[in-house]
């Protein structure tokens, strides 16, 4: 794992229903090196966020992991004690919720959330307001020492998404799960998110998983993407070959749903035709090929291994077979 902060080795997991077992991930593979912003991108089912709630290791009670590795700074995550685990969330390892306005506890200020925070560090009051007030300056919240005293519900959307990276960041993790974080914001409080991101990375010198719909936000903070399609990684790269040069059908068909490339005013939005396939049942040939344009025979009947395309580059595809890396 060298370079890495974290990384993800042949992770399965199963959720248990009622109705039967569901996959959602299954043989996943993703390395978060030092430094980079590494995206993670798909359609809503593919995975994305079990993905970051694994790393986390706040899967729900009937999830289990049938199978691989989830390592950060060398551990293995889901080895550890769950006391020791408890120690290195907040820590070692953050996350940052999709939504905002259900992420902070409306009857608590900010003030008392961000001490609560700070439970296992042995610093005064005095001190822990103080490095609260700090964060909140980072993010750019004006007054911060009076804005501690106030509660959610008193702050926009876009303000109380800040305080939520203020929130993860206190202690400055190695790993930063940022879970579609920009949904509930507009394109200008988006942008300056997206903005603070990047300086963030810089000054912490860690890494963030950035788990995102929104291509464009992807294309423009992240160093590496990774593809998920129902439940599997079909490719993974540096940002710049994901999006100049997708090989997988699934990752180009994916970019030119990418409303910000339409050139011509239109009613109808661009899609990828078919359903994603049921996670009950997940067929033992290509899982894309029900949805594939250029689909063979060899597609419907077999699963296509991962192939190299270039440096650190690499895409499950049976076109791909033969193309030397």
């Amino acid at each position: 794992m060298s370079g890495n902060v974290a990384a993800i080795r042949d992770l399965s997991i199963r959720f248990d229903t009622q109705q039967g077992p569901v996959y959602p991930l299954r043989n996943v593979d993703v390395d978060v090196p030092r430094g980079q912003i590494v995206g993670i991108v798909g359609e809503s089912g593919s995975g994305k966020s079990t993905l970051a709630l694994a790393l986390m290791r706040l899967l729900p009670g009937n999830a289990v992991v049938t199978g691989g590795e989830v390592e950060l700074l060398g551990k293995d995550l889901l080895k550890l004690p769950a006391e020791e685990m408890r120690g290195l969330r907040g820590t070692r390892l953050a996350m940052i919720f999709q939504d905002p306005m259900t992420s902070l506890n409306p009857v608590r200020s900010i003030g008392q959330q961000m001490l609560d925070i700070q439970y296992r560090s042995p610093a005064s009051r005095a001190e822990k307001i103080a490095k609260a007030a700090d964060a909140l300056k980072r993010v750019g919240i004006p007054d911060a020492r009076e804005q501690l005293k106030r509660y959610p519900a008193e702050f926009s959307g876009g303000m109380r998404q800040r305080i939520c990276i203020a929130m993860s960041l206190l202690q400055k993790p190695e790993l930063l799960i940022a879970d579609e974080i920009t949904t509930a914001l507009d394109v200008t409080l988006e942008a300056q998110v997206l903005h603070l991101l990047r300086e963030l990375r810089a000054e912490l010198k860690g890494s963030i998983l950035f788990i995102s719909h929104n291509l464009g936000a992807v294309a423009e903070i992240c160093d590496r993407v990774v593809v998920l399609y129902a439940g599997e990684v079909v490719e993974q790269g540096p940002v710049f070959e994901i999006f100049d040069r997708p090989q997988h059908p699934y990752t180009r068909a994916l970019v030119e749903c990418d409303p910000a490339r339409i050139e011509t005013t239109t009613r109808e939005l661009p899609v990828i035709p078919g359903d994603v396939p049921n996670l009950r049942s997940i067929p033992r040939s290509c899982i894309f090929a029900a949805r594939c344009a250029e689909v063979m025979e060899v597609c419907r009947r077999d699963r296509p291994p991962p192939t190299v395309i270039g440096k650190g580059h690499s895409a499950r595809c049976h076109l791909l077979e033969g193309v030397e890396s």
